[in-house]
């Protein structure tokens, strides 16, 4: 019983750290988007902006074309799932079609 309770334990010890370090760089990549120039070349770092830039969503979203990126992205989307259910009937017409067991 004591070894289950050990090996839960580690497991546990191990998701944590894990998931420490997939939630970290998240909250320091939003730290990070609120600051001004000066302040993300400071040193020594800090967590917290002084005072949050909201206007830097507005303006990345002014120069960069997300229009265009979300096409780009429904055009991937719809292409790659046309050709994997293209792909997945033609397989599956091929297989009913040969199969030894087809009713006439």
């Amino acid at each position: 019983m004591r070894l289950s309770l050990l090996k839960k334990l580690i497991i546990h010890l191990v998701l944590i750290i894990l998931g420490i370090t997939m939630v970290v760089p998240f909250l320091w990549m939003v730290s990070t988007s609120l600051k001004g120039f000066h302040e993300i070349f400071r040193y020594p770092p800090t967590w917290i902006p002084e005072k949050p830039q909201w206007s830097n969503y507005l303006q990345v979203w002014k120069l960069a074309p997300f229009g265009r990126f979300y096409v780009n992205s429904v055009f991937v989307a719809v292409a790659t799932t046309a050709g994997l259910w293209s792909s997945w009937l033609t397989g599956a017409w091929t297989r009913s079609a040969s199969s030894p067991t087809r009713c006439h």
